[in-house]
């Protein structure tokens, strides 16, 4: 019975027990997206007089509550998520009843071995919203989530896609870049300084295709990683997740026109220095021509390359969880997005 208090064995429920019970819950109204719940609660909160500003729940937090390996759980929410689900009052008050039992044994259970064992990280108390602070890329989150051998690889294999990026447009001489998309994703899923050392270990990669000339760049690697990664944080829609890329086009080249005008006069031999030929040819003066076209390539890049990351970051997903990035960290399959809250080249 949807009351008891008792797993199939005959133990005291845990948090994963009530997991698993959502889980059922949601597959039994017909799946309802995370976002949708979000959504309902929203409204019970705002017909109840809570204020407009606490009544919208995060996505993660409701997702949360349905993954196993919890160490703390609230029963209101638990009561509320049902409730969203469109059981009786009654019924979501045995819910609440359940969970505040189960969040008494919780510890007891975990010392007694009841559960499957939790993994390496799970140690971490997660809040129900993970915070994440400018102190520090390394979210609650992340920590509890995200393994030391996941980030390694991940950084290994992005590093490789940035040096496949440039190569491409080397050999196709495309007037893009191409080759911060291992950064971006870094600096989404990790955080900015997981993706900054990327940058920067990409750059020290490419020295040996493009010589010395390479190294100055460094710094607008380095401004895109930090703006994907802390933008990332406050993104809740694809409006906001582009308009962000256009912030990491405008940010780069802002860096790297300084850089081209004082180091390279303007112009490194990439093929988007004919764009800049043809601005000079039309009467702008060279670093208004060199402005011009870098921002023009710089756009079109970023854009081009946040979007390509977005897309890998979401085939990750089933293999790695996203804790810098709200709008897929614990994100379902569904590929809604909650409503906005007022956020080198």
């Amino acid at each position: 019975m949807v009351g008891e208090d008792s797993g199939p064995s005959g133990r005291t429920e845990t948090f994963d027990d009530i997991a698993d019970g959502l889980r059922r819950l949601r597959e039994e109204a017909g799946a309802i997206s995370y976002a949708e719940i979000a959504r309902r609660i929203a409204e019970r909160r705002l017909a109840a007089g809570v204020p407009e500003a606490a009544a919208q729940p995060a996505r993660t937090t409701i997702y949360d509550a349905f993954a196993r390996g919890r160490s703390r759980l609230s029963p209101q929410l638990v009561r509320e998520i049902v409730l969203a689900l469109e059981v009786s009052d009654e019924e979501a008050d045995r819910w609440q009843e359940r969970c505040r039992r189960a969040r008494k044994i919780a510890p007891m259970a975990a010392s007694a071995g009841d559960e499957a064992p939790p993994s390496a990280d799970a140690s971490s108390a997660v809040p129900l919203s993970a915070p994440t602070t400018a102190s520090s890329s390394l979210s609650p989150a992340f920590r509890r989530r995200l393994t030391w051998q996941q980030l390694t690889v991940l950084m290994l294999v992005c590093l490789i896609g940035n040096l496949l990026g440039h190569g491409v447009v080397h050999w196709f001489g495309l007037p893009l870049y191409l080759d911060m998309v291992g950064t971006a994703v870094v600096s989404l899923v990790a955080g900015p300084w997981w993706g900054a050392a990327v940058a920067i270990a990409s750059q020290g990669a490419a020295v040996g295709v493009n010589s010395a000339a390479a190294i100055p760049f460094v710094l607008v690697t380095i401004a895109g990683a930090l703006i994907w990664g802390f933008g990332a944080r406050r993104v809740r829609s694809l409006p906001q997740f582009f308009l962000l890329n256009v912030v990491a086009g405008c940010v780069c080249t802002a860096v790297a026109v300084p850089i081209l005008v004082v180091l390279f006069d303007g112009l490194t031999g990439h093929s988007a220095d004919s764009m800049t030929l043809n601005f000079m040819r039309a009467g702008e003066n060279p670093l208004a021509a060199v402005l011009t076209s870098n921002l023009i390539t710089s756009l079109a890049d970023k854009v081009i390359t946040g979007f390509i990351a977005l897309t890998v970051i979401g085939s990750l997903r089933p293999w790695m969880p996203v804790p810098n990035m709200p709008i897929f960290d614990g994100a379902s399959s569904d590929a809604e997005f909650l409503p906005a809250s007022p956020a080198r080249r």
